[in-house]
C-alpha cells in the first residue's frame, strides 16, 4: 500500500477562518453604537428630567409664594373683620343710647299725655250708683243740692261707657266749672250717707288710669297683711307718681267759704 502524499485541504477551512476572524470587528462596533444610542438616550431623558425638574420646581417656588400672598391676605381680612367687629361694637353701643334716649322721650311724652289728661279731668265729678232706669236728672240735681248747695247753674253731665248691665249701673260725670267746686262737692260727699233717696250713691273724683292703678295697689296694700304689704308697698313705689299740676282758676259762681275744705271721699 503506497502512501498518500496528497496535500491537505487546509485551503478549504482557512478562508472560512479568515473570514470568521474577519466578521468579529464588526460585531464589536455595532455593539458600541449600541451603547451610545442608549447612553445618549438616557442623557436626553435625564435632561428632559431636568428641565421638568427645574419647571417644577418654578412652579412649587410660584405656589409658595401665591401661598404667602393669601396668608397674608387672610391676616389682612382678619385685621378687618376684627376693625368691623370693633365698628359693630360701637354702633351697637350708639343704637343703644339712641334706644335708651328714645325710650327716655317716650316716657316724657306719655309724662305729658298723662299730666294734660289730670289737667283736663280736673273739672269733673264721678257719680257712682245711679241706676240706669232711673231718674238721673232729679237724682243729680238733689245731690248737687246737697254737696254743692252754691251751684247757680246746671252742669253737664252724660254716663261713661256703652256697655249697660243690670247689677253695676254705669257712673255718670258732672262737669263743673272749676277745681273749687268740685273740691267742695267731695268735702261735702260725706253728706250723702244715711240718706235714703241716696242709698248706694258716692262721688268721686275723675282719674286717669294711671292714677286709677295707682289707687288700686293702694287699696290692696291696705287690705293685705302686714308680711306681703311690703311686697305691695314696693310695687306702689315702681309705679311712676307724677306730681298733680296746681292750677289758679277761680270758679265764677263758687263760695269761697265751702272750698276752703279740701278732702275727698274714699269709699272704695
Amino acid at each position: 500500500m503506497g502512501i498518500d502524499r496528497s496535500p491537505v485541504k487546509e485551503s478549504a477551512t482557512s478562508p472560512a477562518s479568515n473570514s470568521t476572524n474577519q466578521a468579529t470587528p464588526a460585531t464589536n462596533t455595532g455593539g458600541n453604537i449600541t451603547i451610545d444610542r442608549m447612553y445618549n438616550d438616557l442623557m436626553t431623558a435625564i435632561n428632559t428630567n431636568t428641565r421638568i425638574l427645574d419647571s417644577l420646581s418654578d412652579n412649587f417656588h410660584e405656589l409658595r409664594q401665591n401661598q404667602i400672598k393669601l396668608e397674608e391676605r387672610m391676616i389682612d381680612m382678619e385685621h378687618e373683620k376684627r376693625r368691623l367687629d370693633e365698628n359693630d361694637s360701637k354702633i351697637m353701643k350708639s343704637v343703644e343710647k339712641i334706644e335708651e334716649k328714645l325710650q327716655g322721650f317716650s316716657q316724657l311724652k306719655d309724662d305729658l299725655a298723662e299730666e294734660t289728661n289730670k289737667i283736663r279731668k280736673l273739672t269733673n265729678l264721678i257719680v257712682f250708683g245711679i241706676p240706669e232706669k232711673s231718674d238721673a236728672n232729679r237724682i243729680i240735681e238733689q245731690l248737687l243740692q246737697l254737696v254743692l248747695p252754691a251751684i247757680t247753674y246746671s252742669p253737664p253731665y252724660h254716663r261713661l261707657g256703652k256697655e249697660i248691665t243690670e247689677d253695676k249701673p254705669r257712673p255718670i260725670k258732672i262737669t263743673l266749672n272749676c277745681l273749687n267746686e268740685v273740691n267742695a262737692a267731695l268735702g261735702n260727699g260725706k253728706l250723702l250717707k244715711g240718706k235714703s233717696e241716696f242709698q248706694g250713691i258716692y262721688i268721686q273724683k275723675d282719674l286717669t288710669k294711671r292714677q286709677q292703678d295707682i289707687r288700686k295697689l293702694n287699696r290692696e296694700a291696705r287690705q293685705t297683711p302686714p308680711i306681703t304689704r311690703a311686697r305691695a308697698s314696693k310695687r306702689t313705689l315702681e309705679v311712676s307718681i307724677p306730681i298733680d299740676v296746681p292750677t289758679k282758676k277761680i270758679c265764677k259762681h263758687s263760695n269761697p267759704s265751702s272750698s276752703s275744705k279740701q278732702t275727698q271721699m274714699d269709699t272704695d
